[in-house]
């Protein structure tokens, strides 16, 4: 199993400078049968 990259740790060792990066969230909010969100603890968080 692979471990995740924490972001500050990239940017700690300087990989980051100057370079353009993108980051994905899977966030996994609840959501009711219409498609709203329930809860959105997570995504206000991030």
């Amino acid at each position: 199993m692979t471990q995740a990259l924490r972001f500050t740790d990239v940017v700690k060792s300087g990989f980051a400078e100057g370079k353009r990066v993108f980051i994905r969230a899977d966030l996994n909010v609840p959501q009711d049968d219409s498609g709203a969100i329930t809860e959105d603890t997570r995504i206000r968080a991030s």
